[in-house]
């Protein structure tokens, strides 16, 4: 048996199970709209799932082909969250910059007594969870000016947060009419900022939304450009870059060529439908693994 039918043979049991614990709300009895009641229950349970698989990992880790149907219907979280678990390097500190990384139950069991972790967001409200590690750090700041020395950690973490950095952050992060922006280039600044608080020899992980460039407002997609901008910005050594696209069969891996056109589902848009769309929000999603040197 090949390893993706060995990975898909595990998800399997943990899917349905998965299932089991929702069948009864609306969110399997409507069909498994995106984003409707129960939609974020289930996606926890499968992230969980996908955490806890280490076949699975190791096919994030190794870049392998995902299980058919991977995460169908579900938002980029699924497949970022275990790409950034698969590779996370050596080293005690660590910081989830944008709290994307650790909302989640299962990347917080990850985290050993030995880790010393810091958080930062615009609101506070967005650190309330509690981690399990040496000691927590929860700093309120804008990622572009990020209050803390460098060369602060082994390990940085930002999750789908750059591409709302500079954009109107009001509708749904902050009611500090201060961060009513839209200063489309401000995503440079953080990932400059993000190198200089990583040790020499530390990782730093970003993922953002990849496809046909698009400012809504509240973010941007990115494209090829944007990205080898990014890249640059950090000045540091590109160890993956690895793109996920979501189609008929769920999540599967891709390229800057095949996602080139790839959109995204604007749920908070007056014109949204998810009844209509099979997207929950990225229809593609690129992950970097960049090494500070």
């Amino acid at each position: 048996m090949t390893l993706l039918a060995n990975i898909a043979k595990l998800l399997r049991p943990a899917v349905l199970k998965t299932t089991a614990r929702v069948r009864f709300n609306s969110y399997e009895q409507g069909g498994r709209i995106p984003w409707s009641e129960g939609y974020s229950k289930y996606r926890s349970a499968l992230v969980t799932s996908v955490l806890k698989s280490p076949d699975v990992l190791s096919a994030f880790e190794d870049s392998l082909p995902l299980p058919d149907n991977f995460g169908f219907k579900i938002d980029e979280r699924v497949v970022e969250l275990p790409w950034v678990a698969s590779r996370l390097g050596p080293g005690n500190s660590v910081l989830d910059a944008g709290c994307a990384f650790f909302k989640y139950p299962a990347a917080r069991e990850r985290i050993s007594e030995q880790n010393s972790v810091t958080l930062i967001a615009l609101d506070a409200k967005d650190m309330t969870f509690d981690l399990k590690a040496r000691s927590v750090d929860r700093v309120q700041a804008d990622l572009r000016e990020i209050p803390l020395p460098s060369e602060s950690f082994d390990n940085a973490i930002c999750i789908s947060t750059i591409e709302h950095v500079g954009m109107d952050n009001t509708q749904l992060y902050t009611s500090n009419d201060m961060f009513r922006e839209n200063k489309a280039d401000d995503y440079l600044k953080v990932a400059s900022e993000l190198a200089r608080v990583t040790r020499t020899n530390g990782n730093l992980y970003i993922t953002v939304p990849f496809g046909k460039f698009k400012n809504h407002g509240w973010l941007q997609v990115f494209d090829g450009a944007m990205v080898d901008r990014l890249i640059s910005s950090t000045g540091c050594q590109l160890i993956a870059e690895t793109i996920y696209r979501h189609g008929p069969t769920g999540w599967q891996l891709s390229n800057r060529q095949t996602s080139a056109d790839a959109i995204y589902f604007d749920v908070h848009s007056k014109d949204a439908d998810a009844r209509s769309s099979n997207l929950a929000a990225a229809e593609a999603v690129v992950c970097l693994h960049l090494r500070r040197i």
